[in-house]
């Protein structure tokens, strides 16, 4: 499924980057200048202003195919950062599918008593977005549309340390049976994203009495946690788990939780795996009868091939 891109989103990016470049070109004109020569210019030039806004006309029909061509429903242009978020929403259709209602508990001798669709996971997979351009500004950073701390309707970001900065990223997203609360009085969660290289002797070990653990087996864990007041991530590795800097960032959206890891971070060697978990527990009692959990891949399989996860790329 290497390189699968929704093909509206190619041309969503396609008219974004070519308005911009042209919106750059002309000072912010538009087609309206054309427009302007039709009612004073000489009678010779009037067969060609409507030639050109002919062209015009069909360049916009087909922007305006029924994807909506890079443009909101009122016409406005999209920017790259709602174009990044549209995808992650076109996810259910384009991600690797999961079973639903699998949830189990970390001690397999016990059977969750709880079921949450909010780390019931429906589909997940990998991408890449390159931020390193000049539009990764609009998109990250102090000014970004997903700067650190953004906390409103339908979008939350959270970062591991640092502001993050424009530069290429693996996205490692999951979307869940429901959307995902952005907080919640009742139960801690955990949504983990985690590689593992292909050598044992680094790999976090579950005890036996938890050999359902989600990290298992793997070396890499990126931790998006709710501790019932407020978001964290963090990042560890080793047998150990031992904390270990970042520049990633995590961005939740509706169902959708998605983190965005630097690619000179981010394991990418021919041998890794990655796959991404989800945990729920009540603020009483977190680990006991009532936490639920969910893995993609299941419980003890092994992590999934990088390449074979990747399923898009932005540009």
């Amino acid at each position: 499924m290497r390189g699968i891109l929704v093909g509206s989103t190619w041309r969503l990016l396609a008219v974004l980057l070519a308005t911009l470049v042209l919106t750059a070109a002309c000072g912010g004109g538009n087609d309206d200048d054309d427009d302007s020569d039709d009612g004073g210019g000489p009678a010779a030039e009037q067969p060609a202003d409507d030639a050109d806004n002919a062209d015009d006309t069909a360049d916009d029909a087909d922007a305006s195919d029924d994807d909506g061509g890079g443009m909101g429903d009122g016409g406005e242009l999209k920017t790259l950062a709602e174009l990044f978020l549209e995808l992650l929403g076109e996810g259910g259709a384009a991600a690797l599918p999961d079973d639903g209602q699998d949830l189990f508990h970390g001690d397999p001798t016990i059977t969750p008593v709880r079921q949450d669709a909010t780390v019931d996971i429906a589909s997940w997979g990998v991408g890449r977005l390159d931020l390193s351009g000049p539009l990764g500004g609009t998109v990250v950073g102090p000014g970004g549309a997903l700067a650190c701390g953004t906390a409103e309707a339908g979008l939350t970001v959270v970062c591991a340390g640092q502001e993050p900065v424009p530069d290429e990223y693996v996205v490692v997203f999951a979307t869940y049976r429901d959307n995902v609360p952005t907080a919640d009085a009742l139960n801690v969660r955990t949504y983990w994203v985690m590689f593992e290289d292909g050598d044992p002797a680094n790999d976090f070990k579950a005890l036996p009495q938890f050999a359902n653990d989600v990290l298992g087996d793997s070396d890499r864990q990126y931790w998006l946690n709710w501790d019932g007041q407020a978001w964290s991530l963090i990042v560890t590795t080793g047998p150990v788990l031992g904390d270990a800097p970042s520049g990633a960032f995590a961005v939740i959206t509706g169902p959708t939780v998605a983190v965005l890891i630097p690619a000179s971070e981010a394991p990418q060697g021919a041998g890794e795996s990655v796959g991404v978990s989800a945990y729920s527990g009540p603020l009483v009692n977190p680990y006991g009868t009532s936490a639920t959990s969910d893995r993609a891949p299941g419980a003890q399989e092994p992590l999934l091939a990088l390449t074979d996860a990747i399923i898009w790329t932005l540009p």
